[in-house]
């Protein structure tokens, strides 16, 4: 095994041990950690509700674009 493939799944292992310890660990009902999801919605949707949408657009005709432009012409 070649020694970036060791690092690779160093990583990989140390990441998966975080996500589980993040959905493990914590107690979702104290009031600390409450999330209010109306008010996440709010702020996003609330002032941006014109500009949210024409950079999700923006950033697809980017992505497409990128896709045309790595595309490989054959012969």
């Amino acid at each position: 095994m070649k020694r970036s493939e060791v690092w690779v799944l160093l990583g990989l292992a140390t990441l998966f041990v975080l996500m589980a310890a993040s959905f493990a660990a914590p107690d979702w009902k104290t009031q600390d950690a409450v999330v209010n999801a109306s008010g996440v919605s709010k702020s996003l949707f609330g002032p941006y509700l014109f500009v949210l949408p024409l950079i999700a657009l923006l950033l697809g005709a980017a992505m497409i674009g990128g896709i045309y432009l790595a595309k490989e012409e054959a012969p």
